[in-house]
């Protein structure tokens, strides 16, 4: 109890002969199970007295016998005797099992449905060459708590969830954890069905043969499991799980199970035990706009990780993304659609088309990798950051002007950081607080410390014979922009110190990313500096992180600040500035400075050297980077598309006054664009002849907008 009475009325609809096999019992902390003993694992006092069930198992199985004695069998051992290891409970059927036949392994916290059983027995009897089926299954650790992460704990595909064989009398248990169950070949050896032919669990989560595993729920499971297993703490950790997973973010379950040694996390799905479909996605229309013209690749990173991830999880069927210029990168199982490529001014026949594909693909809710608009389509928007706002670029450009229509007609917002949560609540007040949440960036688990041949082999390739600093991405931005925005990336801070520092011939710089070439301002703060320029692959990122110094990221703003995670995890220390997302994204590891203050960032260098000082740093920043998981940020866009969707635009007045004038204008809009490729070759006077009405309709937009701002 309480999970035992929910298998049989599944059981009692299935269309298919079935038998249960019942084993009731406590097993010894030996064989499978001797390493709990590792870790404090004892039996409790009452379980050796009594080893059958003192809540109304008992009696209830006796009933339910009663009721089906030719298909339910029951195991037990004598009272106050015990199992031999849970691999005599499982083998104890096996004797009695004298035909071929799907044997299933069903724990008593493990939930299916008829539905779930039924076309599985279809799928191994259209294929009875098959001989085992592994499944995903939704952990629940809490009543309305779900892991949802995979290739973690509870959902490591190397042996879980392994729960049906295509079963021949002779077959064995090998062993229980994880199950293995083998047949005798005619050589005489042992094969385990497990990994000769079995349905994988991509196969078999897209038959929806995903379970349910009720295996912390009710916190008597929990106090039991804390002394069986010697989980100390599991108690405490649940309690003040189940407070955290109420608000809704995704959480991380290390924080709070001290067994779990991962980056599991866990989302809230659902009360009283019921799988929703939260695990999975409404159909969703993505722009990938961002890929056309990459000027920020770190956007691509994040669309791409974030794509890999729902494709992973099974949801790349719900997923259509535009293919802009066929610039998209290859990312199988999602249905790409080719686009055209975006063309500056024209935002009002732009959002038309969006909207037409919206309606072709059957879209709910769309979503930009940019900051574009379906007109008459719920969105999301994804916000990384307001450097052009924050460092006074001026508001008609035309990308604030895009971002402020996205983020103005958007349902739902997610930001990548609270520091641009609360930027952007700055700049829009009026906004509901409860529909922009939170997602940090990832760090894909590529990055991680490198060799010593490695790291001996990158600085021969790359002739580096000193300690160095690194510094990583852009070193300038934003170059076409007049101050105070130019220069927001703050390089020249180093450039400024290591001109000035007594140590510095002591140590190389060396630059990963940005412009292939040194921008003349950073030659000109130090002409003494020859910094070591590295065009870097993703593992020569690494490498490069593992060996430096220090990365020094001196920005004076940023959304989020990857590199600073990035560094962290690969075990470099950090010296970032103490401004914007960076103390968040940083946290209790780095050395903070004023960006403004070369003498500050002097300190630092002098600090970071000392090793008492980098022992802590490296500690730390391990720790803190374990907080940035690509799969958090798809799971709370996830979320997000979901809210989208079934709210629905909230604010259609913004497009209300424009949607009549640019459905009379759309097939003028068509004919213009194709005008356009005709005209390119006469005067320019001519083409903005042709073209004036579709700028016309923007600036109509633009100049709506502006009128509109007070209404958020």
């Amino acid at each position: 109890m309480p999970f035992i009475d929910r298998h049989l009325k599944v059981f009692e609809t299935l269309q298919s002969a079935w038998h249960w096999h019942l084993v009731e019992g406590v097993a010894a902390l030996c064989h499978d199970t001797a390493w709990s003993k590792m870790s404090g694992g004892k039996i409790p006092s009452d379980a050796i007295m009594n080893t059958l069930s003192n809540d109304g198992t008992s009696e209830y199985l006796d009933e339910i016998k009663q009721k089906h004695p030719n298909q339910i069998t029951i195991y037990r051992k004598t009272s106050g005797q015990l199992w031999d290891g849970k691999i005599e409970m499982v083998r104890a059927p096996i004797a009695n099992i004298q035909e071929e036949c799907l044997l299933w392994q069903i724990d008593v916290d493990e939930l299916w449905t008829a539905n779930q059983i039924q076309t599985m027995v279809r799928e191994f009897e259209r294929n009875p060459d098959k001989t085992a089926a592994w499944y995903w299954c939704n952990f629940y650790v809490g009543p309305e708590a779900v892991v949802s992460t995979r290739n973690c704990y509870s959902q490591n595909p190397s042996q879980e969830w392994l729960r049906t064989w295509n079963f021949k009398p002779g077959d064995r248990w090998m062993a229980h954890e994880p199950p293995t169950l083998v047949r005798i070949l005619e050589d005489g050896s042992d094969a385990d069905l497990g990994k000769i032919n079995s349905f994988l669990h991509n196969e078999t989560e897209k038959l929806g043969a995903v379970f349910d595993h009720l295996a912390y729920v009710e916190e008597s499971q929990v106090a039991f499991k804390e002394q069986y297993y010697g989980y100390a703490g599991a108690i405490d950790g649940w309690r003040a799980l189940q407070d955290e997973a109420s608000v809704g973010k995704p959480i991380l379950l290390s924080k709070y199970f001290p067994w779990v040694k991962d980056s599991t996390y866990v989302q809230p799905i659902g009360s009283d035990f019921v799988s929703t479909n939260a695990v999975s996605l409404p159909m969703v229309l993505v722009d990938g706009l961002a890929f056309q013209d990459p000027w920020n690749p770190g956007i691509c990173r994040v669309w791409t990780a974030v794509l890999e991830y729902w494709v992973n999880r099974g949801w790349g069927k719900y997923v259509s993304v535009l293919d802009r210029g066929n610039t998209f990168p290859e990312i199988s199982g999602i249905n790409r659609i080719v686009f055209p490529r975006w063309d500056v001014g024209n935002a009002a026949g732009d959002s038309l088309m969006l909207q037409n594909a919206c309606y072709e693909t059957r879209s709910e809710v769309f979503i930009s990798t940019l900051h574009t608009v379906a007109a008459k389509t719920p969105s999301v928007a994804l916000i990384h950051d307001f450097i052009p706002e924050k460092l006074g670029v001026p508001q008609d450009n035309s990308s604030t002007s895009d971002k402020r229509l996205a983020v103005m007609h958007a349902t739902r917002a997610v930001c990548v950081s609270e520091s641009t949560r609360n930027d952007l609540l700055e700049y829009f007040p009026a906004l509901d607080t409860e529909a922009v949440k939170v997602a940090h960036l990832g760090v894909t688990p590529r990055l991680f410390p490198r060799s010593v041949d490695q790291i001996n082999g990158f600085r021969e390739k790359h002739q580096i014979t000193k300690p160095y600093f690194l510094l990583v991405g852009e070193r300038v931005g934003l170059l076409s922009e007049s101050p105070p925005a130019k220069g927001y990336k703050n390089a020249k801070l180093v450039f400024e110190a290591l001109s000035i520092w007594e140590q510095s011939p002591e140590y190389d710089l060396v630059i990963v990313g940005g412009a292939s070439k040194l921008e003349e301002e950073l030659i000109k703060t130090a002409p003494s500096i020859k910094p070591i320029m590295v065009r870097a692959s993703e593992e020569e990122l690494a490498t490069a992180y593992s060996e430096a110094v220090a990365l020094i990221y001196p920005s004076k703003y940023e959304g989020f600040g990857l590199p600073v995670a990035e560094a962290m995890k690969c075990g470099c220390p950090v010296i970032t500035s103490n401004i914007s997302s960076l103390p968040e994204v940083g946290g209790s590891a780095p050395i903070y400075i004023d960006p403004n203050d070369v003498y500050s960032l002097i300190k630092a260098m002098k600090e970071v050297i000392k090793p008492s000082v980098r022992e802590v740093m490296l500690s730390s920043g391990f720790d803190e980077s374990r907080r940035f998981q690509w799969d958090a940020l798809a799971l709370v866009l996830q979320e997000s598309l979901h809210e989208a969707s079934r709210v629905g635009i909230q604010r259609p007045e913004l497009w209300s006054t424009l949607s009549e004038s640019r459905a009379h204008n759309e097939t003028a809009i068509n004919a213009i664009k194709e005008l356009e490729a005709e005209i390119r070759s006469i005067k320019g006077s001519l083409s903005w002849k042709y073209t004036a009405p579709l700028r016309w309709l923007d600036s109509i937009m633009r100049g709506y907008l502006k009128k509109k701002q007070s209404l958020v």
